[in-house]
């Protein structure tokens, strides 16, 4: 069985195992469906860019891998990064990779969230570790987001007012993200691909809104 192979395995054995996944089926479906989607971002930016393809899958795997348990507050967000590598440590430590390749895969899984690794990491950032983040990045900017994000917001019981505030909100945001670069050149074309496609979508969805003004 191969890295990859054995890390799905052992994803989805966690998953269906946890308590809070059987509880919130919702919950389960986004988190699995939005880590393989990561995953096919991670297969391609390491194709693209020269990086350890099945050791950057496999972090991809694992990223998420701590909303197996609920995230009681917005500290437990902001942690899961740190969390997930905790709970997958032993698991990533028994894979066929040398030592410094699982030290990339925890250290990448560690800073996913905002870059920062566990105070008794004892390892250093790399393009590897950054591109985790990056392909996690990916999927929240592509097209599901957009769809995901209007269900979630209730965006079809808005009043047309507040419509055409959160697309001038939605376009904001976008374009102060257009100076970011990531960590390599297929993942900043990637990304800002994905920033036009969703500000056209939101221009055109405001200019709909204010037809009816």
């Amino acid at each position: 069985m191969s890295n990859i192979q054995s890390t799905e395995q052992y994803l989805k054995q966690k998953f269906n195992q946890s308590e809070y996944l059987k509880i919130n089926t919702k919950e389960y479906l986004y988190r699995l469906d939005h880590t393989m989607r990561v995953r096919y971002w991670g297969q391609y930016i390491a194709q693209r860019s020269d990086l350890n393809e099945e050791a950057l899958v496999v972090g991809c795997l694992l990223h998420d891998i701590s909303y197996v348990e609920e995230m009681k507050n917005g500290s437990a967000h902001v942690n899961h990064g740190r969390r997930s590598a905790e709970i997958c440590e032993q698991f990533v430590k028994s894979l066929d990779f040398s030592t410094d390749v699982k030290n990339d895969i925890l250290y990448g899984i560690q800073i996913h969230v905002d870059g920062k690794p566990n105070k008794n990491m004892n390892w250093h950032n790399s393009t590897f570790a950054e591109s985790i983040s990056d392909a996690d990045n990916l999927d929240r900017y592509d097209v599901y987001r957009i769809y995901d994000s209007l269900q979630y917001d209730k965006f079809s019981d808005k009043l047309n007012s507040d419509k055409i505030k959160y697309c001038q909100d939605q376009i904001l945001r976008i374009r102060k993200n257009k100076s970011a670069s990531l960590a390599t050149t297929t993942a900043t074309n990637e990304f800002h691909k994905e920033l036009n496609f969703s500000e056209k979508f939101y221009e055109r969805m405001l200019e709909q809104m204010q037809r009816t003004l």
